[in-house]
C-alpha cells in the first residue's frame, strides 16, 4: 500500500493495486449520493450548518438527481485531475508535456473556482443546474 502525495485531487487517495478509483466512487456514492437520499437531503455537513438540498420544487431529491449531481461534480473534478495526473506522471521525462499539463490543469481549476466565486450570490453551481437539486437553508425551530 503506497500513499501517494502527487498533483491531484485523485493522488491524495490511497492507492491499493490500483482499485483506489472503485473505493473513491464508492465513496462518493455512499456520501453524496445514497445519505442525501435516504436523509431526504442532509450529509453531516449540511446538518451542521442547517442546509439540505432539495429538488427546485423543494421536495426530497431523488436518487437520480443526487446521482447526476455527485457524477457532474466529482466526474469533472476527479476526471480532469486524474486523467492529467496521470499523463504528467507516464511523461514525467518530457518537459513539454508536463508544462503543458500543468498549465491546462491549472486553467481547469481556475475555471472551477470562477465558476464557484461567480455563483456565490445565487448559489447555483454547475453541479445543481445540471442536477435541479439545489443547498437550501432549514428553518429554525421555534423553542416556545
Amino acid at each position: 500500500m503506497v500513499l501517494d502525495l502527487g498533483i491531484g485531487f485523485v493522488n491524495g487517495i490511497v492507492r491499493v493495486n490500483g482499485v483506489h478509483w472503485l473505493i473513491t466512487a464508492a465513496g462518493i456514492a455512499l456520501y453524496f449520493v445514497l445519505l442525501p437520499y435516504m436523509t431526504r437531503g442532509y450529509t453531516l455537513g449540511k446538518w451542521l450548518v442547517r442546509v439540505r438540498l432539495v429538488s427546485a420544487d423543494g421536495s426530497a431529491p431523488t436518487l437520480r438527481a443526487l446521482a447526476v449531481r455527485a457524477g457532474v461534480f466529482y466526474g469533472t473534478i476527479l476526471g480532469i485531475n486524474g486523467v492529467l495526473s496521470t499523463a504528467m506522471n507516464l511523461n514525467s521525462e518530457s518537459a513539454l508535456v508536463l508544462v503543458g499539463c500543468l498549465l491546462f490543469f491549472a486553467l481547469v481549476n481556475l475555471l472551477l473556482v470562477v465558476n464557484f466565486i461567480a455563483n456565490i450570490r445565487s448559489r447555483s453551481f454547475f453541479h445543481d443546474r445540471v442536477s435541479g437539486v439545489v443547498n437550501s437553508p432549514v428553518q429554525a425551530v421555534s423553542r416556545t
